[in-house]
This record gives C-alpha cells, structure tokens and sequence, in this order.
C-alpha cells in the first residue's frame, strides 16, 4: 500500500461509536456522542452548537436529541466518513473555525494537534477529539490539557503548541503569533511522568 492510501484510510475510516480511554473520560472534558453510524463528526458539531450549561452529562450524549438538526444545521450533505484533509472546506461551509487534536497512545495521554483552522473572525471555534476513524466535541480544552502543567489549575491553553498561560487575554495575544508559525512542537512527556 502507498503512504498516501494509508494516510486517507486513516484519515477517513469508519466512524461509529469508540469508547474514550479511561485517562481522558475521569477529565469530563469531552462529550462522545453514542452513535451506531458514520456520522461522529456532526454529531459532535451538533453537541458542540446546542449544548447546554446544567444538561445532564448522559442525555447530551444521546444521539436521537441530535439527529433532527442534522438539516438544520446542513450536516446532511457532508460525504460521511469525513476525512481531515478536507476540514478546510467543511469548515467553510459550516460557519465555523475548528481545531481537530488526536491521541498518540492508547491510554490517550500524549496529545498532538492534528488540524487547526486559520481562525476567521466572527465564527465560532470548536474543538474536536479524533481517534480511531471517530470524532467527539472537546467541551473543555483547558480541562482536557490539564495534566501538561502538573496539577495547576485555571490556565489556558494554545491548540497548537500547548503552550499555557495565566489568563484568557494572554493566550489570545500569543495565539495571534502561534497561528501565523509554521512550525509547531509538541512535547511529549516520558510514561514517567504521566
């Protein structure tokens, strides 16, 4: 097989439902969408747009409250699987700036981006977990990176480098000149220290 075919059926494999390693389901950061179809990717669109603070954890990862939307919000049209190559132009379509981060490791500690938009303003910015030919919504990003900072709690992270910073308005001001880099380096920690 050529290295461009591995990397689409990678990149485009199935879809359906994938347990969350234990690491990342006791963060409560991301919601996993129970769905029995290739449609994880506008499953987690939809529990990302109609989210609601105080919704009971298990009711918003049922899929039957999302599969009316999917006309609403023209998720029916996308070629599902979706393929990350293509998030720019799905991007486009939706209205909506979206940074995609994977997992490296099974136990799901070793985090890497795998694609964040130009960030375009006016649009929302939504975060999402691909792993294993699924996607689910990062609800929240600083909860889920936590652990890159050793316990300290309140800081913010950047989607491209995992660099943290005390306040909000301090990594927007560095997210300004991370973006426009090309060149990105993740560290990853030492099974020691995990």
């Amino acid at each position: 097989m050529s290295k461009a075919r591995d990397l689409h059926l990678m990149w485009s494999a199935k879809s359906d439902y994938q347990e969350l390693p234990l690491f990342i389901l006791n963060k409560k950061a991301v919601v996993n969408v129970k769905n029995n179809d290739q449609r994880s990717f506008g499953y987690s669109i939809l529990s990302a747009k109609y989210y609601q603070v105080g919704e009971r954890n298990k009711r918003i990862k049922r899929r039957v409250l999302y599969d009316k939307l999917f006309n609403v919000e023209n998720l029916t049209n996308l070629p599902y699987p979706v393929s990350i190559p293509d998030m720019e132009k799905y991007g486009e379509s939706l209205n909506l700036n979206m940074n995609i981060l994977t997992f490296s490791d099974e136990a799901g500690r070793v985090l890497t981006p795998l694609y964040i938009s130009n960030k375009k303003p006016n649009q929302p910015t939504i975060d999402l977990l691909y792993w294993r030919g699924h996607f689910a919504w990062i609800r929240n990003r600083n909860r889920l990176l936590s652990h890159l900072s050793k316990g300290k709690r309140g800081l913010h992270y950047c989607v491209r480098c995992f660099s943290h910073f005390i306040s909000e308005s301090k990594l927007n001001s560095h997210e300004v000149v991370c973006l426009k880099s090309k060149d990105s380096a993740s560290i990853i920690p030492s099974s020691s220290n995990c």
